[in-house]
């Protein structure tokens, strides 16, 4: 991600595309269907009909006169900009859409700039207009006092369903809204519905993607209605808002309403309620002071995954979360978040009592809740019984609450399970919620309610040390040997069966949004030396890979003659239960006995020896102790005069 931080410039745009590998193309990058180019630049000192390079219009009314087709790409020329709205007329088809985009120039390799000082509602206005593709442009839209602007504004006031929106690797910046204003036309980028009709037309289609926005008041990216809670049943399709870095808002990140099956996915918003570039107040029809960094409002079974939400500074009277399932929203899944440093807490569940479904699971938060809020809230009632579970909380100092006092909110099934709290400083928990298999650890308060808890070091490998991007957060809190966190969750129906990076959930599951590394239960890894070399196997003394004497394949492990060997430390194995270790082995010389064992199960060493020079399959059995996930198989010599081979283990 971007390092950036408040006061940044232009150059902002020019790096976060670099980042996102939007290099400025030849002709636009969407050029492969274009049948058509219609060419402007603004710089041009004449103005001619636009159908050629040599001769392209150079002013946005210009183009506004003009009605484009299905199949036509219309460019602009790089290191230009050209001021006022663009209001385009006409619509593409299926899989023949109009293309928006840059031409590169002699004028420089910049991105074209459409400055829409201050025009309402938007510097790119896309009224009821379908199959269209913004991209590669520079957008701006700053008045001389704030308003209600948008830079890139797909409307839909047909009453019926339009398709095929595409907004990407765009940068949009300096948009001075309404803090509190109307999300459709304060914002960055907004694809939004007509709220006053009685049966709205809605989107069916809409990607919104790879794009920079920054200095906006107030969203960075909106797809909704202003229709009041749950007063329409019309719900936009095709939903999906990814790979967009945004920051220095006045206030929200990304938001969806009047949606269904929206995905959210892997979205940067930090910094965001910081900008004051606009005005702090709700536009004259207009005032909402309640911002979250990501939330679906409305809306029905939205995915909330893989994004980051760190630096919000909340300047509403109220909510202000990084993550927020909110008002008459069903089936909302948010999964795979970070979130960090935030003056409010990880996740509001505002469903209330239109909600229901909700899940939250491994989803990582570092030092959230500085100022106020909980890490946990509920502020809208309803009694939700949402899903909480496998997420990984670190609070480094200071007395943020874990959850909200208004904890009675959820109803009273309501149970968090499987979570990590490691809390160093001293907030408190809601009365009347169960804590279910929660790991709890540091210097700070237990919940009255904790079930099954499990106190004890979840030894993360970098506590407090996951910097800014999602990989850092996988680094600091993987679980490390002798973690209590592993192998002490309770299995949760419907899990996904992986964690926050990917991994395989183990059989018998760990605690937390990080999983211990494991394959299906009790899998060896390089069981039969085929990679070449012995990791992961550790060499006990005088033991190596060699590319013969081999049981099956190319490979096999020889051991010294005196006191060698090697082992490995299978994990996922479930506690209380029987498995079998295999493993084949020869001794060169037909008498020097070589050993297949198994130790650290939580039951007694067991070993069973064998002494031919031809391999021989040696089965152990034994049986896990009571909270025992893990086991440690090798292949040992004792003495003796010659090597031996072993090769081709497994455990079932």
């Amino acid at each position: 991600m971007v390092p950036v931080r408040r006061g940044i410039t232009r150059a902002f745009g020019v790096a976060v595309g670099l980042v996102l590998g939007l290099a400025v193309p030849p002709v636009t990058t969407a050029a492969a269907g274009v049948t058509t180019w219609w060419w402007v630049d603004c710089a041009s000192a004449g103005n001619g009909n636009g159908t050629a390079q040599s001769s392209p219009w150079n002013t946005l009314s210009s183009v506004n006169a003009h009605t484009f087709k299905a199949g036509d790409g219309l460019v602009f020329a790089t290191g230009t900009s050209c001021r006022g709205q663009l209001a385009l007329r006409g619509s593409g088809a299926s899989g023949n859409p109009i293309v928006i985009g840059q031409w590169r120039s002699g004028h420089g390799s910049g991105k074209p700039i459409l400055a829409g000082g201050g025009v309402t509602p938007a510097t790119v206005y896309l009224h009821d207009n379908e199959y269209v593709t913004v991209e590669d442009l520079e957008v701006t839209n700053s008045g001389a006092s704030a308003g209600d602007r948008a830079g890139i504004l797909a409307y839909n006031d047909t009453g019926s369903t339009l398709h095929g929106i595409t907004i990407t690797a765009n940068t949009v910046d300096n948009v001075n809204g309404y803090r509190w204003g109307y999300y459709g036309v304060n914002a960055g980028i907004a694809v939004d519905i007509d709220g006053g009709l009685a049966n709205p037309g809605v989107y069916s289609g809409v990607t919104i993607s790879d794009n920079a926005v920054w200095n906006v008041n107030r969203a960075g990216v909106w797809v909704g209605s202003l229709a009041e809670n749950g007063a329409i049943s019309a719900r936009s399709t095709g939903v999906t808002i990814s790979g967009n870095q945004m920051t220095d808002l006045g206030a929200d990140g990304i938001v969806t309403r009047y949606t269904s099956g929206a995905q959210i996915l892997n979205n940067v918003v930090y910094d965001a309620g910081s900008w004051s570039g606009g005005a702090n107040s709700g536009s004259p029809s207009y005032y909402n002071p309640y911002p979250d960094g990501i939330w679906p409002v409305n809306s029905d079974n939205p995915v909330v995954q893989g994004n980051e939400v760190f630096g919000f500074v909340s300047q509403g009277a109220g909510d202000g979360d990084a993550l927020d399932c909110d008002l008459h929203t069903t089936n909302c899944l948010m999964q795979d978040n970070y979130s960090h440093d935030n003056v409010d807490g990880l996740w509001m569940d505002c469903s209330g009592a239109g909600g229901r479904g909700e899940v939250f699971r491994y989803n990582i938060s570092q030092n959230d809740a500085t100022a106020r809020n909980g890490i946990f809230n509920n502020g809208c009632g309803g009694s939700p019984t949402p899903a909480v579970y496998n997420n990984t909380v670190y609070i480094g100092s200071g007395s943020p609450k874990i959850d909200s006092a208004n904890r009675a909110n959820w109803g009273s099934g309501t149970a968090f399970t499987d979570n990590i709290i490691d809390n160093q400083g001293n907030g408190g928990f809601g009365t009347s919620a169960r804590w279910d298999h929660t790991l709890f650890h540091g210097s700070g308060n237990r919940p009255a309610d904790n079930t099954n808890a499990v106190v004890g070091d979840p030894r993360f490998a970098h506590p407090n040390g996951a910097g800014n991007g999602r990989g850092t957060a996988a680094a600091a809190y993987a679980l490390s040997s002798g973690s209590a966190a592993i192998g002490t969750a309770v299995a949760i129906a419907g899990a996904p069966g992986r964690d926050f990076s990917g991994n395989s959930v183990c059989a018998s599951p760990d605690i937390g949004a990080m999983q211990n590394l494991c394959g299906p239960a009790g899998q060896v890894n390089n069981p039969g030396f085929e990679t070449g070399s012995l990791s992961p196997w550790t060499n006990l003394a005088g033991a190596g890979v060699v590319g013969d004497n081999a049981h099956t394949g190319s490979y096999a492990v020889r051991t010294g003659n005196v006191n060698s060997g090697v082992s490995q430390t299978v994990y996922g194995l479930a506690s209380n239960r029987t498995y079998t270790l295999t493993g084949w082995v020869k001794s060169s010389n037909g008498s020097d006995a070589v050993y297949v064992g198994v130790k650290n199960y939580g039951g007694t060493e067991t070993s069973i020896p064998a002494t031919s020079s031809t391999y021989t399959r040696i089965s152990v059995t034994f049986t896990t102790g009571s909270g025992s996930t893990s086991a440690t198989i090798y292949c040992w010599k004792n003495g003796g005069s010659a090597a031996s081979y072993c090769d081709d283990f497994s455990v079932s």
